[in-house]
């Protein structure tokens, strides 16, 4: 894409921009002599995550993404219940993914009110044998599912998929529900507070992984990706000081935006939705090099909103100094 595109400020993609850790680099350095040979680790970081979560190892599974967990997730549940069920908006690939044709169960994308509310009318639209899929903080909006609310709707639907990319950013999970229902399914990845995007690792955690693994190949993830997740996993206290900067930066662009008088929707994660309130902002900001996410025609959303990814310092500066600029041009 050439130089612009390196020179861009890229807050569309809700990536880490911190990078990874120290020791995951020397890792991914140290074995890259190693190319040439298939990858043995996968179970050793299928265990590592199995003692982080307190699950039984049987119920983890690793592969390539968790675009890729969630498709072998879709794949059976489709077998086992009679409709996906999704409240929109939420993230895209769950549409992308049940467009295709290998899944012989209906679709039906439930809208909810943006970030907030609708949770007892979406509960009254479940029916037994359905599949639900769930984000939580939802992509893109924010909304978070409670513990209570999620328990809940596993006493009444065929399968629960819990997508909690984001979830790391707040230090928490709901992973260990998984002891119980048998019907949860927790999907996690190494992409966003683990800054390992480009390496494509993705897991599950649920009882329901006895039932994936037969889809998943001999060698579904690199060597170099299972030794960096497995540091990633060691430095708990770098990835502590990257929420903490997260946050930071989140509070001062989700205040900031509330200030300037844009409508705006938080994640408390590494993420912000907000109204396009100005004419053509997004190819405005893209113009003065700012990427950030157009959410046009996106279920669930009724007209031109932006989803902005939580930078460094610098950049949420710079971001929210070329908005005051483009505010003040209008």
């Amino acid at each position: 894409m050439g130089d612009e595109w390196e020179r861009m400020i890229k807050l569309d993609s809700n990536e880490n921009p911190y990078g990874p850790s120290p020791l995951v680099l020397f890792e991914i350095r140290r074995h890259s002599k190693e190319v040439n040979r298939y990858p043995l680790d996968i179970g050793m970081l299928e265990e590592r995550i199995a003692e982080k979560f307190r699950v039984d190892k049987g119920c983890v599974l690793v592969a390539a993404g968790g675009d890729r967990i969630l498709d072998f997730l879709f794949r059976v549940c489709s077998k086992k219940g009679k409709r996906f069920l999704i409240p929109v908006p939420s993230f895209q690939i769950y549409e992308m993914l049940l467009l295709k044709d290998v899944y012989e169960v209906s679709k039906r994308f439930f809208k909810m009110p943006i970030n907030r509310g609708g949770e007892g009318t979406f509960y009254d639209e479940v029916r037994r044998g359905d599949i639900i899929v769930l984000a939580s903080p939802n992509n893109p909006d924010g909304r978070i599912w409670s513990e209570k609310y999620v328990r809940a709707l596993c006493e009444k639907a065929e399968v629960i998929i819990l997508d909690e990319a984001y979830m790391d950013y707040l230090g928490r999970s709901l992973a260990s529900l998984t002891e119980e229902y048998e019907n949860l399914v927790v999907v996690k990845t190494f992409s966003k507070l683990y800054a390992l995007a480009n390496l494509r690792v993705g897991y599950l955690i649920g009882d329901i992984a006895r039932d994936v693994r037969n889809l998943a190949t001999p060698y579904e993830v690199s060597g170099i990706g299972v030794k960096a997740s497995l540091a990633a996993l060691k430095d708990e206290e770098y990835y502590k000081r990257i929420r903490r900067l997260t946050k930071k930066n989140y509070e001062r662009l989700y205040t900031t935006l509330i200030d300037l008088g844009f409508e705006t929707y938080g994640s408390l994660a590494n993420f912000v939705l907000i109204k396009e309130k100005l004419d053509n902002m997004y190819e405005k900001l893209r113009k003065e090099g700012v990427l950030v996410r157009l959410c046009e025609r996106w279920r669930g959303l009724e007209g031109r909103y932006l989803r902005i990814s939580v930078g460094t310092g610098t950049e949420t500066e710079i971001l929210l100094r070329v908005i005051r600029r483009i505010k003040k041009n209008e």
